[in-house]
């Protein structure tokens, strides 16, 4: 099964405080955090020293500068 992520486009312009309200949207929408992170590479230590250690946080070039990527819980996966 492929895994799923929820993509977070940020238009305001404060990337950090972005990535706080993703997680915090995540986190109320599935009721637990994501097990893994994605942003682009170029922003990867930036977020993780923001997110210290709670997450898994990678980075990928396809992913736009502006953009999170949350991965979804498995059991949310089996239901779509």
């Amino acid at each position: 099964m492929p895994t799923i992520f929820d993509s977070y486009p940020n238009a305001n312009g404060n990337f950090e405080e972005y990535v706080k309200e993703a997680v915090k949207d995540f986190h109320h929408r599935y009721g637990k955090l994501p097990s893994l992170l994605i942003v682009h590479k170029s922003q990867v230590d930036a977020v993780r020293r923001l997110v210290r250690d709670s997450l898994e946080v990678r980075g990928l070039g396809g992913c736009s500068s502006n953009e999170v990527r949350l991965q979804r819980p498995e059991e949310q996966e089996r239901l779509l």
